[in-house]
């Protein structure tokens, strides 16, 4: 009927809109660390420095956020790994389907389009001693804009908080994405702006995922491949 074609579309609508608020709450920390910053440090060369010495201070601190920086993305690797394997196991194609856009996603916008745009706009990192451009450079020292980790752990962690709205899970991952996207600039890799367009490309990432995944998730027709009678949505990973 007409009223439950309408109820329909506004159920779709609302669930939209909470998604949308849903993704700013998992942003909101690395975002206000972004603001923070600026507020502290007139630019980022400012910023860059501040960590430099901070960073010889303290070596430990140091050494735990290189770790942060080196395995935060190959650790949500993994996570889609285990998602894709419980999905083959239980014969869930709503899960299969998810984590097939995410890995054409991270090929065509997180690998692709961000090199391109790293080689295009041919940006400085901050420790390096040019300070003018070299567009479609090959060296990674003109590498710096957008972050590359930023983009990466957006798309890859965005998603599963979207997938499966969880307090503790959204915590966790708004968590996960300040610790990487902000260990980029303790580091000396990148500034401030670069961890923008990382935070930027990211979520256009995670959104194309969520987009493309929609039809499976979100129909209300099964999506096991063998069980008609299995639940709609996706089942979260289980834990051990």
């Amino acid at each position: 009927s007409d009223d439950m074609t309408k109820r329909q579309i506004q159920l779709r609508s609302s669930s939209k809109s909470h998604l949308f608020l849903y993704a700013l709450a998992v942003l909101c920390p690395i975002v206000l660390l972004l603001v923070f910053s600026h507020a502290i440090w007139d630019d980022g060369r400012a910023c860059y420095l501040f960590w430099k010495d901070w960073r010889e201070l303290h070596p430990v601190v140091t050494r735990c956020v290189k770790l942060v920086t080196n395995w935060g993305n190959p650790l949500a690797y993994v996570i889609y790994g285990l998602i894709f394997v419980q999905a083959v196991r239980k014969k869930n194609r709503n899960d299969l389907r998810f984590v097939l856009c995410y890995v054409i996603v991270q090929l065509a916008i997180v690998m692709v389009l961000t090199h391109v745009l790293k080689n295009f706009f041919g940006l400085p990192r901050p420790h390096a001693d040019a300070t003018e451009p070299n567009p479609w450079s090959f060296m990674s020292l003109y590498h710096s804009f957008p972050s590359g980790h930023t983009t990466a752990i957006v798309c890859s962690v965005l998603p599963l908080a979207l997938r499966w709205p969880r307090p503790d899970l959204a915590a966790l991952c708004a968590l996960w994405i300040a610790a990487m996207g902000y260990s980029r600039v303790y580091l000396g890799r990148h500034y401030l702006m670069d961890i923008w367009g990382g935070i930027a490309i990211g979520s256009l990432a995670a959104l194309c995922v969520m987009y493309f995944a929609r039809e499976k998730s979100m129909s209300s027709t099964p999506h096991t491949l063998s069980n008609p009678s299995s639940p709609r949505h996706g089942s979260a990973p289980q834990s051990r």
